[in-house]
């Protein structure tokens, strides 16, 4: 497991809650997805965006889904948001 940073990653989620989030696989204009710029069982920093509420921290990318290992800051009280 390494530690892989890529610029432009960005993917949505129909993932509720604050546990591991399933990736949906399409991704944006000009954005790669988590599959092909993080690769399986490789960690990276995320940032998690819902309305006003933000995360940011360091996951693990393995089978279409993203964990939230450590969360770094957040608007919850450095805690993982409820998307």
């Amino acid at each position: 497991m390494a530690l892989i940073i890529a610029d432009r990653v960005k993917e949505t989620t129909i993932t509720q809650g604050t546990g591991t989030i399933t990736l949906s696989g399409s991704t944006f204009g000009g954005f790669q997805s988590f599959s092909s710029a993080i690769g399986e069982g490789n960690t990276t920093y995320y940032c998690i965006q819902n309305e006003s509420s933000f995360e940011i921290g360091v996951g693990t990318y393995s089978a279409g889904t993203l964990s939230r290992d450590s969360v770094i800051r957040s608007s919850s009280s450095d805690n993982k948001i409820s998307i």
